[in-house]
């Protein structure tokens, strides 16, 4: 089993992993500006390129409201719940799923090391719901071929506000709230009157008449 750990912050050198596989990453880097103007500044290619992109803040191992709101944990991927009832049958960047998963199988792909396998959850009563749910279809599937343990790193996004955590629970809309169903009242089942008590009456039995005795007359001597 995977031990269960936790970290603070932003985490500089995991971010970094994270861009050495930024073909997996949905939202593209801004490379032709930012390398042109490190040649210019003298930055050298894609040195130059991080040092502007951190002078402009948008580094990827920046983020201002991580260290407060951000935790990272490492935990078993059954344990991770998908946030949608359905995914696409392959990634935006038209990859398909079975290509992770063979990465995953053959060894190419080591989910802790991979940055891209770092995935996005947010805890909602104690449970990790992923916003990354194709990625962590994959992950599910290849648990499912192998007899080990396999653990995910996510970056968790933990709510305090306990009303934030009595609307998710409330949060039942299947039309944006545009409406709202009533239902019935709760059936309450009547019991059936008692039964009259059944009186048990005995026969009578007729009253016998006595015999009067007769008295004994003396004997003569």
């Amino acid at each position: 089993s995977c031990s269960r750990s936790r970290e603070q912050g932003g985490g500089g050198r995991r971010r970094s992993s994270r861009s050495r596989s930024r073909s997996w990453r949905r939202r593209p880097w801004r490379r032709s500006r930012s390398r042109s103007r490190g040649r210019r500044r003298g930055g050298g290619g894609s040195s130059g390129r991080w040092a502007e992109d951190s002078r402009r803040g948008n580094a990827p191992w920046q983020d201002r409201e991580e260290a407060s709101s951000k935790v990272y944990e490492i935990v078993p991927v059954r344990d991770v719940l998908f946030t949608q009832d359905s995914i696409g049958s392959r990634f935006t960047d038209g990859r398909t799923f079975e290509d992770l998963i063979e990465g995953l199988q053959s060894g190419a792909i080591v989910p802790l090391s991979a940055g891209f396998l770092t995935l996005t959850a947010v805890n909602v009563d104690g449970k990790n719901f992923c916003m990354n749910n194709r990625r962590l279809w994959c992950l599910q599937e290849y648990q499912k071929t192998v007899n080990k343990t396999v653990c995910v790193r996510l970056r968790i996004t933990k709510n305090k506000d306990p009303e934030i955590d009595k609307f998710l629970r409330h949060y039942t809309t299947i039309d944006s709230g545009g409406s709202v169903r009533r239902r019935a009242p709760p059936r309450v089942e009547k019991m059936p009157p008692p039964a009259p008590p059944v009186l048990v009456t005995r026969p009578v039995q007729p009253a016998q008449t006595v015999q009067p005795v007769k008295p004994m007359q003396p004997s003569p001597s």
